[in-house]
């Protein structure tokens, strides 16, 4: 089940605060409760134990909700120690981390580690280098920091790992790319990058510490969600080179290399929320 929560709408002039949930098999989508007073943009979103966690957002907010699937209901945790957006998140070891960002002044190197049974952020190492609308997943057992802006007109194609064991940062080999707006995905351990008004989605291998080239994209996109979803890489909304959001939905099978165009979103969306939830709802 893929949830789809808040961003922009086609022209970027309105946040919206709904969430809608896409079951891929049958195609239907359903609505879920709205995020309450969230109409943001720029905030991030993950998957923990089957639960939904959003963090941050325009403009430099430190709010954290959670969204339990099974009740259909939003939850305020713990907020950031500090506000931000632009960022990324993702779950790890049970964990949540919330990396980089944007406070309106600077761009962030702070990491900030989340303990759902504490309800507790603590920081933990700064990045190498401050990022923000960079790409974010867990492979392995690290993090992985790819790209992303390092000022207002210059990005990175640098590549930050953090191991949780030794509490530091390293560089890996950079991505044959330099943009941000971008996102990520971990699927059968590698990890899947597109967005930043990219051709193509590229696949990075922690393993052999190498990039290659996944799929050619018919759209070049940035603010896109990405998901894994029953085995395929799946590339929701986001806008295109005309800065217009789109309703589409690819889905990428690593196994065949076949990338096919799925049921459409409810409406055109870009830098939105995208998570799926396992179970079945």
């Amino acid at each position: 089940m893929i949830f789809v929560i808040g961003g922009c709408d086609k022209n970027g002039f309105s946040r919206l605060s709904f969430t809608e949930k896409l079951n891929l098999t049958s195609g239907e989508w359903t609505s879920a409760t709205a995020l309450p007073g969230y109409s943001k943009s720029e905030f991030a979103a993950c998957e923990l134990q089957n639960d939904i966690y959003i963090s941050g957002g325009q403009l430099n907010s430190a709010d954290v909700w959670r969204f339990l699937p099974q009740f259909n209901h939003w939850v305020r945790v713990q907020g950031l120690s500090r506000g931000r957006w632009r960022h990324k998140m993702v779950s790890m070891c049970g964990k949540l981390y919330v990396v980089g960002g944007y406070n309106g002044r600077e761009r962030l190197s702070s990491v900030e580690r989340y303990s759902p049974h504490e309800n507790k952020w603590t920081s933990v190492s700064d990045l190498l280098l401050p990022v923000s609308s960079a790409a974010l997943s867990s492979c392995c057992g690290k993090l992985y920091v790819i790209g992303g802006a390092v000022s207002e007109h210059t990005n990175t194609d640098r590549v930050q790992c953090y191991d949780p064991v030794s509490n530091k940062w390293s560089y890996v080999s950079s991505c044959p790319f330099s943009q941000r707006s971008i996102s990520a995905v971990t699927l059968n351990g590698s990890i899947y990058v597109t967005g930043g008004l990219l051709e193509h989605i590229y696949c990075y291998t922690p393993r052999t510490d190498s990039w290659s080239r996944a799929a050619t994209l018919p759209v070049k996109l940035e603010g896109c969600g990405l998901t894994e979803c029953d085995g395929k890489v799946c590339v929701v909304g986001g806008r295109n080179e005309q800065s217009v959001a789109v309703d589409q939905i690819w889905a990428f099978d690593p196994v065949n290399g076949k990338l096919t165009e799925e049921k459409p979103l409810t409406r055109c969306l870009s830098y939105h929320g995208c998570v799926t939830v396992l179970q079945r709802l």
